[in-house]
């Protein structure tokens, strides 16, 4: 196990509000602008009673994953969640990182359809689908 992130991921230092700060810390890569990458190394207040990450966790990083990407593409970070369905594909174990990445499928005016999926040590844990919609900004307080 090593704590050290995985090649070309720096701490993420962008707003995630309160609630991301008990997540992380989230780590970004963002060689590719519109598709930012993000890692998150899974510790002992991540697990189950099972002994393995917990499946709140995954949904919970899995949403960081698309809403970020969501408001890399919006250029604002006022972006809310509509819809968010995610598939368990396998157990991720405490101590590994588990990198996720997504893409956007389809965009209508203010409404975003996006994918993703969480790996971990090259396998993969999650996939999700999910809908953000673009607020104003006053909308989002």
């Amino acid at each position: 196990m090593t704590t050290a992130p995985p090649e070309n991921y720096k701490p993420y230092a962008g707003n995630d509000g309160g609630f991301g700060k008990h997540v992380g810390p989230l780590c970004v890569d963002e060689r590719q602008v519109l598709s930012p990458r993000f890692a998150l190394l899974t510790r002992e207040h991540h697990c189950n009673h099972a002994g393995v990450v917990h499946g709140g966790m995954l949904m919970t990083f899995s949403d960081q994953v698309l809403g970020l990407t969501v408001r890399a593409n919006a250029g604002t970070e006022a972006v809310v969640t509509v819809s968010l369905t995610c598939q368990f594909v396998t157990s991720a174990r405490i101590g590994n990182w588990i990198e996720g990445s997504a893409e956007i499928v389809h965009r209508t005016g203010s409404m975003f359809f996006i994918r993703g999926t969480l790996v971990s040590a090259g396998v993969p844990v999650m996939t999700s689908n999910g809908i953000w919609k673009q607020v104003r900004e006053s909308a989002q307080r």
